[in-house]
């Protein structure tokens, strides 16, 4: 984990692939960034959540008064994210949107689907940054925030996230699932300033690796 930015209201930190946002019930797959962070700033407060297998920005408020500030911020939409990916296939248009809505596989299951009548609206931007002969890296701005929606909408479009081990096929010489947080933007909880933080991915370099 990487501190990108701290003050006296809050924190951003460059999450790494394979850790958990937060801790899990059973433990079984180590210390979250939340517990890291917490015991350097006891005050961190998780506002928001990246997948397991996710990289890239959080925001993390510190003390209960920016949590408050930060949690309405995501919860009407005025935090601003940007992500990257790498993809399977390389889709006709070099950009879209999707607008699949999306609802739990079944009750038990951690898996989303958008084959469901009942789901929650969700949309996706997404943009061909670079294509290659079997992947292409897409730039994603999700307008919605519904669990595992990136990962679910490019699996829709038959273009399932490079080693996604819920969407797509995972590959076992491959260390991660290439999908990274890039921007993260939002008001500042006390000045109400728009703030912009980036954390770039080495994709690129990375696509010769599969």
């Amino acid at each position: 984990m990487q501190v990108i930015h701290s003050d006296y209201h809050f924190i951003v930190i460059a999450k790494p692939p394979n850790q958990l946002s937060v801790p899990s019930k059973s433990g079984r797959l180590g210390l979250s960034v939340y517990q890291e962070l917490q015991a350097v700033y006891p005050e961190a407060r998780c506002v928001h959540r990246l997948d397991y297998e996710t990289s890239g920005l959080m925001v993390f408020a510190r003390g209960k008064t920016a949590e408050r500030h930060l949690f309405e911020q995501f919860r009407k939409r005025l935090v601003h994210k940007e992500y990257q990916a790498i993809c399977v296939g390389s889709p006709p248009k070099n950009s879209g949107c999707i607008q699949f809505p999306l609802s739990p596989e079944h009750i038990h299951s951690p898996k989303m689907t958008y084959l469901h009548s009942n789901g929650k609206q969700a949309t996706t931007h997404w943009h061909v940054n670079q294509r290659f002969a079997e992947h292409w890296i897409a730039n994603l701005k999700p307008e919605t925030g519904r669990r595992h929606q990136l990962r679910v909408h490019l699996m829709a479009i038959g273009s399932p996230i490079v080693n996604d081990p819920l969407y797509g096929t995972v590959d076992t010489s491959l260390s991660r699932m290439y999908l990274h947080a890039t921007l993260l933007s939002f008001l500042h909880p006390i000045t109400k300033n728009r703030l912009v933080f980036n954390s770039a991915s080495n994709f690129i370099s990375k696509i010769q690796l599969i």
